[in-house]
Order: C-alpha cells, then sequence, then structure tokens
C-alpha cells in the first residue's frame, strides 16, 4: 500500500487463508481497492515444482489464472473508486435503549464486546464509582494505542478506560494500575498469527496495598486484583484499539434499568493520517488474556 501511495504500481501477494485479513487491512488504511492476488497454503517445505505449481495455476479466491491476476492489476489503469479511498463514521449515540441484564448481556456479547464471560455492566453509577479510584479528569486524554503497525491510532479518555474496568470486574482502588497500563499505549491485543499474549507486571507499593499476588506465589491463582485488572487490560486493548467494528460506550438510564454502552461507529481516517476518538472509543472486547497471575509491578511513578 506504501507504494500505491507513492505511485508506483504494486499487487500484493497472500496465501489464501489470509485473505480475510489482506482485504481487512486495506480497508481499515482506507485503500479498499488494493490490487491483490492469491496462492494457496501452504508454501513452506515445498518444492520448486509445487510452487511453480502454484504460480502457474489459478488464484485460488478469484478462480482466475495467477499470473493473469498480477499483470492485469499492474497494467490495469486506475478508476474513480480507486482514487477515491474510504472512510467511516464513528459519530455515536451515548446510551443504549435500557434493557433486562439478560438481553443487555446477550447483546455485548452478540457484538463482540465481552471475552465471551458474563461482565458488569457498565452503569452510570458503577462508571462514577471506578473514577474515584483516579484524580485524573473523567474526560482527560489517557493515550493512543493500535493491534499493528499498519493500523490507526484511536485516542481514548478515562471514563473509556474506567467502562473497561467496570466490566472486567474490577474495584476502584484498582484503577490506578489499570490506567497506567492504558497510558502505556502497549497492547494487550497484537495481531499476529502466533499463540501469544502479553505479560503486565506491576511494580510498588500498590501492588500490596491492593492486595495482588506477587514475590512467593506471585502466578498463584484466585486473585481479584490480579484476574479483573488483567482482564481489563484485555478489554481495554480490544475495544478502544483501531479495529473495524462497531463499538460501546457508557450510559445512564432514567428508568433505573442498567445502562450499557452504546454503539459507536467507527470513521477511519485518511492512510498515515492521526485520528482520535475521544468520543467514539470505549469498546468491549472478545478474547481474554488476562493474567490470572501478573504481578510485581513498575508504574508507582504514574500520577493516581
Amino acid at each position: 500500500m506504501l507504494l500505491e501511495e507513492a505511485g508506483i504500481p504494486s499487487v500484493a501477494v497472500h496465501t489464501d487463508v489470509f485473505a480475510g485479513v489482506a482485504r481487512a487491512t486495506a480497508n481499515a488504511n482506507g485503500m479498499p481497492r488494493t490490487r491483490q492476488a492469491f496462492v494457496p497454503q501452504p508454501v513452506v517445505d515445498l518444492s520448486r515444482a509445487e510452487l511453480r505449481a502454484y504460480i502457474e495455476g489459478n488464484d485460488p479466491i478469484s478462480g482466475r489464472p495467477f499470473m493473469r491476476e498480477v499483470i492485469e492489476a499492474l497494467t490495469g489503469p486506475l478508476d474513480a473508486e480507486d482514487l477515491t479511498g474510504l472512510s467511516f463514521d464513528r459519530s455515536a449515540s451515548r446510551l443504549l435503549s435500557p434493557d433486562s441484564e439478560e438481553d443487555l448481556q446477550q447483546l455485548f456479547l452478540q457484538n463482540h464486546w465481552t471475552d465471551c464471560l458474563p461482565i458488569t455492566l457498565p452503569t452510570e453509577a458503577r462508571v462514577a464509582a471506578m473514577l474515584k479510584g483516579t484524580s485524573h479528569a473523567a474526560d482527560e486524554s489517557v493515550g493512543r494505542m493500535r493491534p499493528t503497525s499498519f493500523r490507526e491510532f484511536w485516542e481514548y479518555s478515562v471514563e473509556k478506560v474506567a467502562v473497561n474496568a467496570v466490566m472486567a470486574g474490577a474495584r476502584p482502588d484498582y484503577f490506578p494500575v489499570i490506567l497506567a497500563l492504558a497510558a502505556s499505549g502497549s497492547t494487550a491485543r497484537s495481531s499476529s498469527t502466533t499463540s501469544m499474549t502479553n505479560m503486565a507486571v506491576v511494580n510498588g507499593p500498590i501492588r500490596h496495598q491492593i492486595g495482588m499476588n506477587c514475590g512467593l506465589g506471585a502466578l498463584g491463582p484466585y486473585n481479584h486484583a490480579n484476574v479483573t485488572i488483567g482482564r481489563a487490560y484485555a478489554l481495554l486493548s480490544q475495544n478502544l484499539q483501531a479495529r473495524c467494528r462497531a463499538k460501546p460506550i457508557w450510559g445512564h438510564s432514567a428508568t433505573g434499568s442498567p445502562t450499557v454502552p452504546a454503539l459507536l461507529k467507527m470513521k477511519s481516517a485518511a492512510p498515515g493520517s492521526r485520528c482520535t476518538s475521544k468520543k467514539a472509543s470505549s469498546r468491549r472486547i472478545v478474547p481474554s488474556a488476562c493474567f490470572s497471575g501478573c504481578v510485581t509491578c513498575r508504574r508507582d511513578t504514574a500520577r493516581v
């Protein structure tokens, strides 16, 4: 895509199993018409003859001869749609309609705002209670995060981090640690095809103040602080960093029903531009990379 932006005709070649990822990446970067061609998987440990057969055969996605796809992609003229690019609207309503707790839990699950486990619904009262764990203003920008280098950064506020902390079941006195993780700009949800996750190390007096597992038995189970801080880190990483999916923010309900995140439609900036989404940033997660035994720490210098 960088070559195309520089005016150099190019075509990206991927194996067919990554077709969805390749096209999603092109969309996220505002270049949905990026020329692409595909060969079968695998490409490792094959003979020259087997690899040549890929090149001389058909593109497994389009069904057309692979080399024809490449040549036409390099020589075909660009049309108006190629030059238009793509953007997404991230404007959003702040509230979801009141509903029963069962229905709201299902809504969060269906929209991939959770780690597939039940959450604590982020009502206005619960989020306000979480915010008492910090001296930072609710609308203060915490930082920016993205899953990988070719995605845009998203900026998010203290309030958005609090929403995810509530969802994870954390207590307000854990919030300084969660806020420090959010401020690091390091995601717990990296874009990778391998089995990996991040571990956070917590240092300083706060680890004892909130009763984290540390020292002997640091990686032991059954510690509320360790588990919920890790879950909050996973949730905020997935819900607050750039991805092409709708996401929620918390709100309140005049009826007294649980209040939950409203859907946030996303708006993508032009390739390479900085995009902030203070009002469009809190998301809920998907898989959780909680570190049930995290912990000896290092962020006690942050203002809490």
